[in-house]
């Protein structure tokens, strides 16, 4: 924790020693970052819902909601969350919640501080960007060519983390830089993307198959 946060040990373990670690670090001490595989696959699937909302700010949340009228998504947003979570990710209404704010922190941190020890592995990336879809509202625009997914991604972190990730596996996207706007389509491109699942909506399932 201290080498992570950039604190002086001794601190640490004197907050340790006296049960009085600040609320950021709470989190840390009941810890829930994950450890086995499952729990990497469902920390890294969280870290894609987390940034399907992230927006442009730089800050963590407080706390965490996310609207998901798809009941299918949704249930699979849980189940894959709660694998690490349990019941601290909660369903509300037409969407979820993170009930503890400290977990929230903790996932604004490790995604744009340390991406790459948590989403490593191609599995990692596949969860990562199926959590993203899972929650977004991104959809394809159909032109003549085929359809094309536009995500906008108005953090910078936030945009070359996503661009990258799908170049790392095998998907080459058109960035525009500028607008922050990234477009994926060409028929190879979508074949990838199709073959690895990353977009379960069944209506954009069916479009992509068609083309």
């Amino acid at each position: 924790i201290a080498s992570r946060l950039g604190l002086p040990l001794g601190r640490v373990k004197n907050w340790a020693y006296r049960g009085g670690f600040p609320q950021l670090l709470t989190s840390h001490k009941r810890s829930f970052l994950p450890t086995t595989r499952e729990e990497r696959l469902s920390f890294a699937y969280l870290l894609g819902v987390y940034s399907s909302d992230s927006g442009s700010s730089g800050q963590p949340k407080e706390r965490f909601t996310k609207k998901i009228s798809d009941y299918p998504l949704r249930s699979r947003v849980l189940e894959n969350g709660r694998v690490l979570l349990g019941a601290i990710l909660e369903e509300r209404g037409n969407g979820i919640h993170i009930a503890d704010g400290n977990v929230a922190k903790v996932l604004h941190h490790c995604l744009m501080r340390e991406f790459a020890s948590y989403v490593f592995t191609d599995n990692e990336r596949v969860a990562y960007l199926q959590g993203f879809f899972d929650s977004s509202d991104c959809k394809i625009a159909e032109g003549k060519r085929g359809g094309t997914y536009k995500v906008s991604r108005e953090n910078p972190t936030f945009f070359f983390l996503f661009a990258r990730t799908l170049f790392e596996l095998g998907i080459f996207p058109r960035l525009d830089e500028k607008r922050m706007h990234i477009y994926i389509g060409g028929e190879l491109d979508l074949q990838r993307f199709y073959d690895l699942r990353l977009d379960m909506k069944k209506k954009h399932r069916a479009a992509l198959a068609s083309y």
